[in-house]
């Protein structure tokens, strides 16, 4: 999952599965994906004991969001909606 985009100071900041946030290492990934993308890689290099160096192989669309159901609510004679407000 990448969390910080690459840019001129450096590869994208993402995190493994098993990289918590704020508590465990990052993992650098040399790509150009968007914050919120999910990138498969190939771990290269462990650094300071806890940060990961990844060559990423290729980038993985998220799911789409299910459809939402939309219910109309039910209307009286004239449009007015059913409900306990204004009466």
């Amino acid at each position: 999952l990448v969390d910080r985009a690459a840019s001129d100071e450096g590869p994208a900041m993402a995190r493994a599965p098993w990289q918590a946030d704020d508590v465990d290492g990052v993992t650098w990934v040399d790509c150009d994906a968007a914050p919120g993308s999910f990138v498969e890689v190939g771990i290269d290099e462990v650094v300071d004991d806890y940060d990961f160096v990844a060559t990423a192989r290729r980038v993985v669309d998220a799911p789409a969001p299910a459809p939402r159901r939309v219910r109309a609510l039910p209307t009286l004679a004239g449009g007015a909606t059913v409900g306990s407000f204004g009466r």
